[in-house]
């Protein structure tokens, strides 16, 4: 099959080289049609300028050269016309950028970074007020926040917790560590162990709760309190379905109280007091916080755009605030935006309209490529207005992290009689409160990595649709290992949710695995029809492909539910690929157009075609921060080749193909995006062919840097593959690493790859340590056909010994186990003997199916060790088959 777009959507992107972490996109003829449709004919442009910003500038230069920047780019900002492009030097900008004029489509206005310096626009500003001691590690300043629950606390550029019982204790902040709530109705909650019983005492603050039906969180402000009891008012429209008092569906609910002087008891917490304009704060750590750099948000827009048209923004990355597109053919590119919005949970609610939050898009024929968006306790982009707006090729994570209806991407039909389409295609979607994409309004959702969702909210999805969608799509997208981490009972996630009123939506073509609860997929009564799924793979997910609610009508077929391993190229590494032999080619039915241009006799089952052309999903040219890559492709579309280096097939080449012409001081080969994970000396190996008979030799360039030589020994032949290994220097998340020669004759080898090594050590190796009844037994799905077990019950252990570092610092490890019980496992984690953090292992669907967590560690140069337990009769860790350090 000829696997691409819907005939609605963009076919056959193509890539090449970026700043920072992505590989930007050449626009496909397709999408450029929709990027441009009702563009009005072009003005008249006048000569166009340059302007220059600077931290060191002042707004009453010109701006006009490097010698007389701005100082702030709303100067620039001010006077930029059409044609006009607006420099801006590395540096923090604290202001919210509003551009007085609109670009035209011939002659847009850009906003660049200078020579890919680093340019922050922050929602920040610093603490520069003294600081009193209060009690113990507890210091106040004078000062005025004014944004109410979205108030939010930085130290040292981390954010910081509002006040509260019981204490955050979790690493990530969609752990709810809420307390179990002892008795409630729709007004109230009790529990005994509530602190502070006196009566009124909780009066004002804010309670949060997960309960009842659990499909979404909510806030609420406390209006009467005393005797372990809280009283309020559920707000919108969420009733009995989110009632606190309300167990009947096998699980506890959940809930905590912030917002009081008198919960501030822990590092990393906060209180602002707005009657008396005073901030305290218990800082990392403890001490006064005049030893760190403390900022608190000022204000809620970045940039805005409201009502301003072709406007470009290339490299300039925003913190602490949101951006606002009501305009049309707009860019925003390469842009690393965090912390975009906050809400101290106070009145959540899903009713209609959503808040205005996050990167908020009204417009049309706007895009939004090649950046990383994390980080917001609602929305990261909502859309709710206008036509053909593009979400491409991003990462996006860590939304939703209060648990409501709000969504890392948010397609919302406002009530705008808008039901246009927006295109949400090739981004790496991950850690979120309840879904990657909520999706009432027509879109087409296609070729998405999506993984670790439904984090707090237990009735949902990954991809969750409702209304009518005019023929949406979703599709040729990854969505896996979805276990939900806040809860015991089985909760209602498939991967795929049609609900109750959901009409016209294709789902055809997605790759689902590693699904905890429910099903592939979940359809709900009523709909009016138009429903479709065609040719999913579904592996490791429950029995059952498609759960319902009462009788929805919808059509199935050519999908594959659980088939044999056997069937795909290799399952255990997430290749789902129909292998040679598999029963399910040419099984299918031919349903036009999904399966149009099938390979053989009849179309395959399951997402891929046999013989047919493979497509992928995510980001393209990089792998998200918490799953770093090991090998890169010399050919890999995401590099840049340059002065006639060019891609050759190469039979003996890990991936088909070689990149030749290397050097004469003209051809370069440059490696994007390789992924280090943290900071450190890292060692890399280079797979080359040199057929001459004496080295070649390249010089190597990390991150522009200056350049190592390095030798390259004959291989015997130019299809013959050697190795060298050197170490480079990295830095945290992804580098650049370029090859190439200075001087005309002298040229570098054929590439094939790099590969960044990692320190493996698997379980039962025998330098390991294994007490306590921890155990090897044979596992054939392990890498190293065995794991440990038995580790736990506060009593087996097991140590991995000598994991040994380069150099000191922080470090991703990634851990192999296997766990097949129905609801996480946890265990503990002790570096070097130090104190021990609690990891929590989701279910794998068996103790033959393996399954990883990434965690951070800090680790010395020289020989390490990692001890895992527990420290309770009867809890158990899960099986171990290894674990990775990066």
């Amino acid at each position: 099959m000829k696997i691409g777009w819907s005939s609605k959507g963009i076919r056959n992107a193509e890539r090449h080289g970026k700043r920072k972490r992505f590989a930007g996109f050449f626009l496909s003829t397709a999408l450029l049609t929709a990027l441009s449709a009702g563009v009005v004919a072009p003005q008249a442009a006048h000569a166009a300028s340059n302007y220059y910003v600077a931290p060191g500038g002042s707004d009453s230069n010109n701006g006009t050269s490097l010698g007389t920047p701005f100082k702030t780019i709303q100067k620039a900002a001010s006077v930029a016309a059409a044609g006009d492009t607006v420099y801006i030097r590395g540096g923090t900008y604290r202001e919210t950028v509003t551009p007085a004029n609109s670009g035209t489509t011939g002659s847009p206005i850009n906003y660049q970074a200078y020579q890919g310096e680093d340019v922050l626009i922050s929602g920040l500003d610093p603490v520069t007020t003294s600081w009193t001691a209060y009690s113990g590690n507890i210091y106040s300043t004078n000062l005025t926040m004014g944004l109410g629950d979205e108030n939010a606390v930085f130290v040292n550029g981390s954010n910081m917790t509002y006040a509260r019982w019981p204490n955050k204790t979790g690493a990530s902040p969609m752990t709810n560590d809420g307390a179990a709530i002892g008795s409630g109705s729709l007004t109230s909650i009790t529990d005994s162990a509530m602190p502070n019983q006196s009566s009124g005492w909780y009066n004002g603050a804010i309670v949060w709760s997960i309960s009842a039906a659990k499909w979404t969180a909510w806030g609420a402000t406390v209006t009467g309190s005393g005797g372990g009891t809280v009283n309020f008012a559920i707000p919108g429209d969420m009733g009995d379905y989110t009632n606190p008092g309300d167990t009947t569906r096998g699980d506890k609910n959940y809930y905590y109280l912030a917002g009081k002087l008198g919960l501030l008891d822990a590092e990393k917490e906060w209180f602002y007091d707005s009657a008396a304009s005073k901030l305290y704060l218990y800082a990392p750590g403890g001490g006064s916080p005049s030893t760190k750099t403390v900022e608190v948000k000022a204000r809620r827009q970045a940039i805005d755009l409201t009502g301003k048209s072709n406007i470009r923004f290339t490299g300039i990355d925003i913190t602490g605030a949101e951006m606002k597109i009501t305009g049309d053919n707009n860019v925003i590119d390469g842009m690393t935006a965090t912390y975009i919005f906050s809400h101290n949970a106070r009145g959540l609610y899903h009713t209609h309209p959503v808040t205005d939050d996050g990167i908020h898009i009204m417009g049309s024929n706007n895009t939004v490529k090649n950046g990383d968006f994390g980080f917001s306790d609602g929305n990261i982009f909502l859309i709710d207005k206008g036509s053909n707006n593009v979400i491409t090729n991003n990462y996006i994570h860590d939304a939703d992290q209060n648990g409501s209806y709000d969504a890392p991407v948010r397609l919302e039909d406002n009530g705008y009689n808008d039901r246009n389409y927006t295109t949400i295609t090739y981004n790496t979607i991950y850690n979120t409160g309840r879904s990657a994409i909520h999706f009432t309004r027509p879109g087409y959702f296609e070729h998405n990595d999506v993984y670790r969702t439904n984090i707090v909210a237990d009735d949902g999805a990954p991809v969750y649709l409702g209304g009518d969608l005019l023929n949406s799509t979703v599709a040729y997208n990854y969505i896996h290992d979805i276990y939900w981490q806040s809860g015991t009972r089985a909760g209602v996630v498939p991967a795929i949710y049609m609900d109750n009123g959901t009409d016209n939506a294709i789902a055809h073509h997605n790759v689902i695995y590693n699904i905890g609860q429910d099903a592939a997929f979940r359809m709900n009564a009523p709909t009016n029809g138009g429903r479709y799924i065609y040719n999913n793979t579904a592996y490791n997910v429950p029995s059952t492909l498609v759960t319902m609610a009462g009788t929805p009508a919808f059509t199935q077929d050519n999908n594959l539910l659980n088939a044999a391993s056997s069937n795909f190229v290799d399952a255990a590494n997430h290749n789902f690929r129909l292998a040679s032999g598999s029963s399910a080619i040419n099984a299918g039915t031919a349903h036009a157009p999904w399966t149009n241009g099938y390979a053989g006799s009849a179309p395959d089952k399951g997402a891929y075609e046999f013989g047919g052309t493979d497509w992928t999903a995510g980001v393209q040219g990089s792998t998200p921060p918490s799953t770093p890559a090991l090998s890169y492709e010399a050919e890999a579309s995401a590099n840049t080749l340059a002065g006639g280096a060019s891609v050759s097939a190469c039979t003996a080449c890990s991936g088909g193909s070689v990149v030749k012409n290397v050097g004469n001081n003209a051809g370069t080969l440059q490696f994007n995006n390789v992924n280090a994970g943290s900071a450190g000396t890292r060692t890399v190996t280079i797979a080359y062919a040199n057929g001459d008979a004496s080295a070649r030799s390249a010089l190597l360039s990390v991150n522009g840097g200056t350049a190592t030589t390095l030798s390259f020994p004959p291989t015997g032949s130019f299809t013959t593959v050697g190795t060298i290994t050197v170490n480079i220097t990295l830095n945290a998340g992804n580098n650049t690493l370029k090859f190439y020669t200075n001087a005309a004759g002298v040229w570098a080898p054929d590439f094939d790859k790099i590969t960044l090594l990692a320190t493996d050590a698997e379980a039962e190796a025998t330098g390991n340590t294994l007490a306590g009844g921890a155990s090897v037994s044979a596992c054939t799905a392990c890498s190293g056909g065995s794991d440990v077990k038995n580790v736990g019950n506060n009593a087996g252990t097991l140590q991995f010994n000598n994991v040994t570092m380069s150099s000191a610092g922080t470090r991703t490890l990634t851990i192999a186990y296997l766990n097949g019980d129905t609801s996480a496992r946890s265990a503990l984690l002790s570096v070097n003997g130090g104190t021990a953090v609690t990891l929590s292992f989701p279910p794998t669907g068996s103790f033959s199916t393996v399954g990883t967590i990434t965690v951070s560690v800090s680790l010395n140069a020289g020989s390490n060790t990692l001890k895992f337990y527990t420290n309770a009769a009867g809890v158990w860790a899960p099986d171990f088959d290894k674990i990775s350090v990066y």
